[in-house]
């Protein structure tokens, strides 16, 4: 035989078997530390498993904050390729992550203020951009828009507002208040002498459900529409609300997540990049609207 052939021969059947020892490349391991097993978080920590993306290992707190404390401690960068917080209360554990990878979070509305440790991730609060433009298309009639807050929160975002609410012409009619004590004499402010529909920004003061149900009840008497922040909301009584998909955030973080790990950009946050409008069937008979025409992602909710 010619030596080249016998050689070119050779050379084939080396690169026709497996290469023993090397194995298959094998997806980089995330671990999520998961608040509590609450609708919302598990629904993202779905969207972040639909990628099949990782291998991936799930620390469910359940509110046992010391547990995980425990577990980060002992995590190791050997071990692990990035670490990923669902939730306010795995959030607030980053700073027990000793290990120097990769910190994402998700499903917050903002990052604690006392974190230390350099991370981002993606944010569930809506740019109020896009916000006004879904309260336009829903509302175009209406042009008051009264919102309460508390300025030791929210003094930023009600700037913001201010300054690009003309362009959807759009009048601000904003109540301060200092403490939820003071909603029940603030909400007396917001009449059809002074607004025509009232909107409820992320406000820690005002985002509880007796706060809530104070403004329902007000809003209800006096014919006003009322814009929340969540699908419970308009349950309860709202007649709309504008809230993030949450499978899409948890894709939305795996997609983060992924890139960080191939070392891309990771200093910026992100908004949610998909918005989901609820829309309560019952109240708008109530107070006489239409249902809404050609407005992405609308979902009808009927009590």
């Amino acid at each position: 035989m010619n030596p080249c052939v016998r050689y070119v021969t050779v050379i084939l059947l080396f690169c026709a078997l497996p290469l023993f020892g090397a194995g298959e490349v094998r997806a980089a391991k995330v671990v999520v530390i998961l608040s509590r097993t609450a609708g919302p978080y598990m629904e993202a920590l779905q969207g972040f498993q639909q990628l099949n993306a990782f291998e991936t290992e799930i620390v469910n707190l359940e509110g046992d904050l010391e547990k995980g404390r425990q577990f980060l401690k002992k995590a190791t960068a050997s071990e692990i390729q990035a670490v990923v917080f669902i939730g306010t209360e795995a959030v607030s554990l980053m700073d027990s992550l000793n290990t120097d990878v990769p910190a994402v979070y998700t499903m917050v509305l903002e990052p604690a203020d006392s974190i230390k440790r350099k991370a981002n991730g993606i944010l569930i609060k809506m740019d109020n951009n896009d916000q006004l433009i879904r309260i336009r298309k829903l509302f175009p009639n209406r042009k008051r828009l009264g919102i309460m807050y508390n300025p030791q929160n929210s003094k930023k975002e009600i700037e913001e507002i201010r300054g690009i609410i003309p362009k959807y012409n759009l009048v601000l009619f904003p109540i301060a208040i200092e403490n939820s004590g003071e909603v029940p004499t603030a909400l007396t402010k917001f009449s059809k002498d002074t607004v025509d529909l009232i909107w409820m920004i992320f406000d820690r003061t005002l985002s509880t459900p007796s706060v809530t149900d104070q403004f329902i009840q007000h809003t209800s008497k006096n014919g006003l529409p009322l814009i929340g922040i969540s699908i419970y909301q308009v349950k309860n009584g709202c007649l709309a609300a504008f809230s993030a998909d949450f499978r899409d955030v948890g894709m939305q973080t795996a997609v983060r997540v992924q890139k960080i790990i191939a070392g891309g950009d990771s200093a910026r946050n992100e908004n949610p990049r998909k918005v989901v409008v609820y829309w309560n069937s019952k109240v708008q008979k109530q107070m006489g609207f239409e249902e809404p025409a050609n407005v992405p992602d609308l979902q009808l909710i009927q009590p």
